[in-house]
């Protein structure tokens, strides 16, 4: 990461394009469900995140690999294939060649799909409930004996926002009045 901040310092590059497809969101979502990560982390990748001041963007995520593949065959462009995605030595190939393939068996159906869906469903709850926090943020009041919200606030959008601001000081006792 810190090599494609630095070229994007000195050259200022608009952005680093990766070309993660549908199909690494799907096995970013589940790798992320069996690490048991929380809402944000389970929206997988998003098609535009920034690292520090370096845009990144993904603009394939919509599209499966077969979709990519078949695309630029049909126009005879060529392409790169990196060995290590079908190295089962490292975690994703596994999860590629032999865990999707196999509960793909057992259910019967092709999962990725889903796993992609519900990757854009956290992506959305999560963008939601970031915004509710800036609005608990500005409504946080400090007083002599604690810090303060109104009672009319969700408890799962309090949970999320003390999460979240983890590291924002807030004077206990934390009272709901």
């Amino acid at each position: 990461i810190e090599f494609f901040k630095q070229l994007h310092a000195k050259h200022c590059y608009q952005a680093l394009l990766l070309a993660h497809h549908s199909g690494d969101q799907a096995e970013t979502v589940v790798k992320r469900v069996f690490e048991g990560a929380g809402l944000k982390a389970l929206g997988g990748l998003r098609k535009i995140k920034y690292l520090g001041n370096l845009p990144v963007w993904r603009p394939l995520l919509p599209f499966s690999k077969r979709e990519l593949m078949i695309y630029l065959e049909n126009r005879g462009l060529a392409y790169f294939n990196d060995s290590s995605n079908s190295d089962t030595r490292f975690l994703r190939a596994r999860m590629r060649e032999k865990m999707f393939p196999q509960v793909e068996n057992l259910f019967g159906k092709n999962i990725q799909k889903n796993c992609v869906k519900l990757g854009n469903l956290c992506q959305e709850l999560s963008d939601y409930f970031d915004q509710k926090s800036k609005i608990i943020k500005k409504r946080l009041v400090s007083g002599p004996f604690g810090d303060y919200l109104p009672l009319d606030i969700h408890l799962v959008e309090l949970k999320y926002f003390l999460k979240l601001h983890y590291n924002y000081q807030v004077n206990f006792p934390f009272y709901i009045i």
